[in-house]
């Protein structure tokens, strides 16, 4: 096993001998285990228990004692002792359903609307800053005897209002670490997403049936009352087509405190995952719990995850488990600055890359591709640019022609594919390719140098200032002539029968632009952005391309320069584009 450690902070803590505290959180009449039991000791510290009722901590301590929690028991206080396994056993604890449920005429969408009404009185409506770990575990069975790696990240975040629906927020990387234990045959990487503290928690991104314009749309039952930390909560049920699960509600105050949701397996086909065709999902569930803090607000405080997927070649299994803990709030704390905020999905896109090269041979070529693909963005968009034609004339030798163009002003529409490689979170390198819609009047390819600065406070606008410098193709479409007899022109053989010919003007040009974006989601961004073109050495000349030739690389294309015309045919100063930015 190579262990891939990264130090970001250091702690006096593990200066001092740690002690290992083990066990299982049981049913008091069943025997059966709790999951995701809730442990809170010395004041701010706490920790879960797995899906099957284990736990374990370390700590300097040689005995703890702890409050344990568990949704639908009663809570308990125990002591822990080190270094020897701990059984607790909670007693279950359930209310009368008929309680709840008689002053509603329509139970169910009136107590997700009630909800909905109270989030900005039931969760924070300031600006927060939060602290967490992240842990992700991937698997290649089931039963977790096969582990692939093990990540750990410490971060913190921004938190913002709860009174607006949000995904998208600022975090920065304290601290990680990963265990690569057996990589060889994985195809895709995932590694822990630490942004999921903004777009898993399910009321401040107004999940599923939160989102009332969509409430019609679910099937929706209340199904129990339960007890939890002393209080009476309502189980409600929800599905809509693959998507299922249950919210638990407290009947005070109306806050949503726990969300469990999965993916039904029969409708699993139409998932969205598949769209990479090299890992098919076979089975999503994920609970998220809120807890209530001494102001009377309820918070994110953990989200646990498990996704099951199958290779699409090889039926290979991989299964995958992503657990977050909320460790402290800060009220009102300063905003993460943008050079400190983490900018990619996955944590450990850096440190794969940057390994030294014995331990780069562990990563095979796949591995490391979609390692660099975590930090490309690519553009795609939209663009009118002006045209202003020149009077001048082209002459096309082999049919001793001359065409004559007279001054003129024309929009031409572009289309744009841009790709962006993120060096840091302000600074990026690309390669831009700009093509007409129609005619071939027009191709700008070039590299860039790309600025981005956050205008808002949570990562959702963004100014972006970007300076390109390659070669500009502006054409004037003279006709598409019909010939018999093959020719030669610059070199080139015709003989397809028809070509088209152009005026050209081709120049070296810088193009500054600037622009704003807008975070649609974890994926997408619109932007609109304005062009300026400042050619710095342009040749005119006319330009001939074969037509009806099947194989394109048999095609000729031929631009020969007119050195008795130095004004440009063409110019193109500006253009203004929208478009759509994909973030890997």
């Amino acid at each position: 096993m190579k262990s891939l450690t990264f130090f970001f902070l250091l702690s006096v803590h593990f200066c001092f001998a740690q002690n290992n505290f083990t066990g299982r959180l049981l049913d008091a009449n069943s025997k059966q285990p709790i999951p995701f039991g809730h442990f809170s000791f010395e004041k701010n510290q706490d920790f879960i228990s797995d899906e099957r009722g284990f736990f374990s901590l370390n700590n300097t301590a040689k005995e703890i004692e702890v409050k344990v929690s568990a949704l639908g028991y009663q809570n308990k206080t125990t002591r822990l002792t080190s270094n020897q396994e701990n059984l607790i056993y909670l007693t279950p604890k359930t209310e009368a359903l008929e309680e709840v449920i008689l002053d509603y005429e329509d139970p169910a969408k009136a107590l997700i609307r009630k909800v909905v009404e109270k989030i900005p009185a039931n969760y924070p409506i300031q600006q927060e800053q939060v602290y967490g770990r992240y842990r992700e575990n991937a698997y290649y069975d089931s039963l977790k005897t096969k582990p692939i790696y093990k990540a750990e990240a410490h971060f913190k975040a921004d938190k913002f209002s709860y009174a607006k629906k949000s995904t998208s927020g600022n975090v920065q990387l304290l601290e990680n670490s990963i265990d690569v234990i057996n990589m060889d045959s994985l195809k895709v990487k995932f590694y822990g997403g630490i942004h999921g503290i903004h777009y898993e928690d399910y009321v401040l991104k107004r999940g599923g049936p939160l989102t009332l314009s969509r409430l019609d749309k679910y099937w929706l039952k209340i199904k129990d009352t339960l007890s939890f930390d002393n209080r009476t909560v309502i189980q409600l049920d929800y599905q809509r087509k693959k998507n299922r699960g249950s919210f638990y509600i407290d009947l005070d105050s109306y806050a949503l405190i726990r969300v469990e949701r999965s993916l039904d397996p029969k409708e699993i086909k139409e998932d969205e995952f598949n769209f990479l065709k090299i890992y098919e999902r076979i089975y999503f569930r994920e609970i998220i719990s809120y807890e209530k803090d001494s102001d009377h607000r309820w918070r994110f405080k953990f989200s646990h995850g498990k996704a099951g997927f199958i290779s699409l070649k090889r039926k290979e299994e991989l299964h995958l488990e992503g657990t977050f803990i909320i460790t402290q709030h800060l009220p009102k704390a300063e905003l993460i600055p943008q050079a400190d905020r983490f900018p990619f999905r996955g944590i450990l896109s850096d440190e794969l890359i940057n390994q030294n090269k014995e331990e780069q041979n562990e990563l095979n070529t796949m591995q490391k591709i979609f390692s660099l693909l975590l930090k490309f963005r690519s553009f795609t968009g939209l663009a009118i640019n002006q045209f202003k034609l020149q009077s001048h004339q082209a002459s096309f030798s082999p049919f001793a022609t001359t065409y004559t163009t007279s001054d003129a002003t024309e929009l031409i529409w572009t289309y744009t594919n841009r790709w962006e490689y993120i060096l840091n979170n302000k600074w990026g390198i690309g390669y831009n390719s700009v093509a007409s819609l129609k005619n071939r009047n027009y191709a700008f390819n070039a590299l860039n140098l790309n600025f981005h600065h956050d205008l808002s406070r949570r990562n959702r606008t963004h100014l972006t200032l970007a300076l390109d410098f390659g070669i500009q193709k502006l054409r004037k479409h003279h006709g598409t002539e019909s010939f018999e007899n093959s020719f030669q022109f610059g070199g080139k053989t015709f003989d397809s029968g028809r070509v088209s010919l152009y005026s050209e003007t081709r120049a070296w040009t810088l193009n500054p632009s600037a622009g704003i974006s807008f975070r649609l989601n974890p994926l997408f961004h619109m932007g609109v952005r304005a062009s300026y073109f400042l050619p710095l050495k342009s040749s005119n000349g006319i330009y001939a391309r074969e037509e009806n030739e099947f194989w394109f690389w048999n095609r000729a294309k031929v631009f020969e320069k007119d050195t008795s015309q130095p004004k440009s045919f063409i110019t193109n100063q500006y253009s203004i584009r929208v478009y759509l930015i994909f973030n890997f």
